[in-house]
């Protein structure tokens, strides 16, 4: 009698020919490699599949994440105590509005906030100015787009300007660089 034997691992078959002794020999030989293979082969195939839902939770939470943060409301910035100060004519100085006027510091909030100050230190006489009289300035005279983080502004403008200086807690007072751009650069020249 023939014996012979066809492998076949792509198709994962085994065929044999020959007496029963020698088939069932080698039958259970390969089978248990293919059953240990199919098992190997299932095993890496659930095991990506748990790679792969893990890694979709995942990404499920860092966009649920980044949708929370974007629903999140932004912080508030610090209420500000308005503090009046004498914003009228007297026999030497102009009102401050029309100190506004005249200098025409523009849109530029960091520009504005500088002529209240050189207004509240050099023509009044105070000391400091604070974030409260520029408050009570922008509502009193209802000037345009008043600031909502008004210390980041005044901090921006003493850091990129120079045009500040740090006083007492909230208090400023005016850098001689913002002195003299309120003296000699405004009103802009054309």
């Amino acid at each position: 009698m023939e014996t012979k034997a066809l492998i076949n691992l792509k198709e994962g078959t085994v065929e044999l020919v020959g007496s029963e002794e020698f088939v069932s020999k080698y039958l259970d030989i390969f089978k248990d490699k293919l059953d240990s293979k199919k098992a190997a082969a299932k095993k890496e195939v659930i095991d990506d599949m748990e790679d792969e839902e893990t890694e979709t939770k995942q990404d499920e939470e860092k966009i649920k994440g980044k949708k929370e943060k974007k629903v999140s409301k932004p912080t508030k910035a610090k209420n500000i105590a308005i503090e009046k100060f004498d914003i009228h004519k007297d026999k030497d100085n102009p009102s401050l509005e029309d100190f506004l006027k005249e200098k025409n510091p523009g849109k530029t909030t960091a520009n504005v906030i500088a002529v209240i100050g050189y207004y509240i230190t050099v023509l009044k006489g105070a000391e400091y100015f604070s974030e409260g009289n520029i408050d009570y300035a922008y509502r009193t005279l209802s000037i345009p787009k008043r600031p909502n983080h008004l210390r980041q502004i005044i901090i921006n403008a003493k850091n990129d300007k120079d045009f500040f200086e740090p006083g007492e807690e909230g208090k400023w007072r005016l850098a001689r660089t913002g002195e003299i751009f309120v003296d000699e650069k405004l009103p802009p020249k054309s």
